[in-house]
């Protein structure tokens, strides 16, 4: 999610170029899966570094999870929601429920990515 907000704010690459496949049913699905109990280890709140501030859990420029969420250590599923939360606001093309099963590179320099989806191979 990071990387894909990287790439079309701070660099311009249109949003209809971005694609992000994700296994689960959900945006952040692994995150998901943490026993309630766990927490980021990590304290979520701005730290001077090498931008003038930045969260240690942020995945995108001038995010928070600290604010978002207002939780210092948040937990699995509250992390989900912010990454769902920037994807929607990034408008991403998120394809759940998605493995990825092989890319391939082609000869034109184009890749093919083999997937799967509700039990149907296909490719991209």
């Amino acid at each position: 999610i990071g990387c894909a907000v990287s790439l079309t704010r701070a660099f311009g690459l249109d949003p209809s170029r971005v694609r992000l496949l994700e296994r689960g049913e959900a945006i952040g699905a692994s995150f998901r899966a943490w026993p309630e109990e766990m927490r980021f280890i990590s304290p979520s709140f701005n730290q001077q570094g090498w931008t003038s501030s930045f969260d240690l859990n942020a995945v995108a420029h001038d995010t928070s999870p600290a604010y978002a969420l207002h939780s210092q250590h948040p937990s699995g599923s509250q992390y989900a929601d912010y990454l769902a939360a920037l994807a929607k606001d990034a408008n991403l093309d998120i394809k759940l429920g998605t493995e990825v099963l092989d890319v391939e590179r082609l000869e034109d320099g184009d890749f093919d990515v083999h997937i799967n989806k509700g039990g149907v191979d296909d490719v991209l």
